[in-house]
Order: structure tokens, then sequence, then C-alpha cells
């Protein structure tokens, strides 16, 4: 309706002035046409600015997967409408334990399996949170997936991580004494207990692994080791 009568407007306007021109028409009715046609302009203007806030202009080309308002519902600034989905842009998130992930960077690429897709997908790190989750000792990994046909969001699926494989140094559980936050192995050099601090990581199958304080081919004391001082003489048991 704004725009016909803007449009009537112009009409008139141009008839207004080819009507002055030829003395026609007089002065005050000219301008009161052209009082009439900027009024209309103005109202024109203003509805298509509002019209304009009516349309909702997605920031890239995607998929709609989830409708949060519904017609008639009041939009307050702010508020999430609809939810879209790129599929060239689509992103796994895996909680990955602290030892599998200290050597992997931003850019390393990992192997991606996902629920009914029959072929692992090349996936790029693109985010590492900085803190490791206290109770699970899991940090989150963020990763790109390349463009994949059929792929949609909120499928289930698994991250490939490889560990490694290293040697480690081990000593029966008991061997190990703790002394408030010091750890200690009594180590037997010519027939006496000789105390080393040590520190422990990983325990597997009643054995601690040692990061620190023992070279490898030590002997070291089993029975009673909390019980023992350094220089203490003791006898290997047969």
């Amino acid at each position: 309706q704004t725009r016909l009568t803007s449009a009537q407007a112009e009409r008139d306007r141009n008839r207004a002035t080819l009507l002055k021109e030829q003395g026609a028409m007089s002065v005050a009715q000219f301008e009161a046409t052209l009082s009439q046609w900027s009024v209309a302009r103005a109202r024109q203007a203003e509805a298509s600015s509002i019209a304009e806030r009516t349309v909702l202009r997605a920031p890239f080309a995607g998929v709609i997967s989830a409708k949060v308002a519904s017609v008639g519902d009041t939009a307050l600034p702010g508020q999430p409408l609809l939810v879209l989905e790129m599929p060239s842009a689509l992103r796994f998130e895996a909680q990955v334990p602290e030892r599998a992930g200290e050597d992997l960077a931003v850019g390393d690429r990992l192997p991606v399996r996902l629920e009914g897709l029959d072929r692992e997908l090349d996936g790029r790190i693109a985010e590492i949170q900085p803190a490791s989750d206290d109770a699970t000792r899991t940090r989150l990994f963020k990763i790109d997936l390349p463009e994949t046909p059929g792929l949609r969001t909120g499928r289930f699926g698994r991250v490939l991580v490889s560990e490694g494989q290293s040697l480690a140094l081990t000593v029966p559980s008991e061997a190990v004494v703790r002394r408030g936050q010091l750890e200690t192995v009594f180590v037997v050099e010519s027939g006496q207990a000789r105390l080393r601090l040590v520190r422990s990581g990983r325990e597997r199958n009643g054995r601690l692994e040692i990061s620190s304080g023992l070279s490898g081919g030590e002997s070291v004391v089993l029975a009673e080791a909390a019980e023992l001082v350094d220089g203490q003489r003791v006898e290997e048991a047969r």
C-alpha cells in the first residue's frame, strides 16, 4: 500500500510540474503537491527499512537443522531463531587423555571414525583446550572435518590417537615407600639398603613406572621396605 501511494504521488508531482510550466497550476497548488510527494517518499523509506529488518540473512550458505522460534513469537535482540549447519565446515569434538595428546598441536592431522561412514575422515586439529579436566585428566580437542556428502551433525565418533611405543623402567609397587610428598626406594648395594628418592608414574599390573631416581638394573628391597633406614644391613631372600 505504501509503495502504491508513493507511486501515485510521483505521478502527481510529474503532472504538477508539467502544468506549472504551462501556467495551468498556481504556485500554492504546486507546492502542496510537492509536499504530498515528499511525505509519501518518507513513508515508503520508513516502510522499506522496517521490512528489511524482518528479513533473516544467514552469514553463510547452509542447511537449517533446527527452528528455535515459531510464527507469532516475540523476537528479542540476541535471541536465537534458527540453527544453521555449514556442511563444508563441520567440526568434531573429543576428550583426549593428557598422555595421548601431549605431543599433538594445532594443525596436526588425525583420523576420525563416524557412525554410518565406511571410511575414516582426515581431520585437522583446529583448537586444543589449554586446561585438563581434573576428574578425567583429558583435554578437549576440536577437529575440523573435510566436506563429506551426506555428513550431518550429531553423529557419534572416535578420534584415533597413537600413544606410540616407549620403554619404561618399572618396579614392584610394594618397593615404593611414600612419606608425605616423597617417594623412596631402597636399593641393595654391598649388602646395605641405600635410600633413593624417586618419582613414579602409572601403575600397571602391580608395577609402578619410575621416571627418575633409578637407572635400571638395581636390586630393590620389597619386604618391609617402610621399616628400613639408609645404610641398614640386608640379606637377599633365598
